[in-house]
């Protein structure tokens, strides 16, 4: 079992160790390995550089997934050799998250291309926001109004005219 070392450049400097198989899964590294030559890659020495905007703990966190979602398949295709019914583990992993969590691990799951991760995440983003308001929404999500008050107003009143009018407009 080979074990891969990863430097995020734009973070305090930690390093992250993951399985080589569970890292490939992400197919931004399967593309720096394939850059790399084999030779040069030497189990546990060698650092990975890899450059994405986000907190240590996520990228640990997104490397644990890696490592949990391998192994996961891995008894399953042992068990049943289909990955048909592959259990939704990944809601415990998400469990604990909070909203800035969900969306670096969105940012990361992105950039690497780790399409499983970057689905449940959007399926957990889209929970958060499902059924809400819009301001309820710009509170989740930290969007500030592009808007003065005054504008907001204004254009209450445009869309309420616009409205009242197409209301009484008939298609006969």
């Amino acid at each position: 079992m080979q074990f891969l070392r990863f430097h995020n450049l734009l973070s305090t400097g930690s390093v992250f160790t993951c399985e080589r198989v569970a890292a490939e899964n992400s197919a931004v590294i399967r593309q720096l390995l394939k850059d790399f030559n084999a030779d040069e890659i030497v189990e546990n020495t060698t650092i990975i550089p890899i450059s994405v905007n986000v907190s240590d703990d996520c990228l640990a966190r997104v490397f644990e997934w890696l490592m949990c979602w391998r192994k996961a398949l891995k008894e399953l295709e042992d068990m049943s050799g289909s990955t048909d019914n592959f259990p939704i583990w990944d809601e415990y992993f998400f469990d604990d998250v909070d909203s800035d969590m969900l969306f670096e691990i969105l940012i990361v799951a992105n950039y690497l291309e780790i399409t499983p991760l970057y689905e449940q995440a959007c399926e957990m983003a889209a929970g958060l926001i499902r059924g809400k308001s819009t301001s309820e929404i710009r509170e989740i999500l930290n969007i500030e109004g592009d808007y003065t008050r005054e504008q907001e107003d204004l254009v209450r009143e445009q869309v309420g005219d616009f409205y009242d009018n197409a209301a009484g407009y008939s298609l006969r």
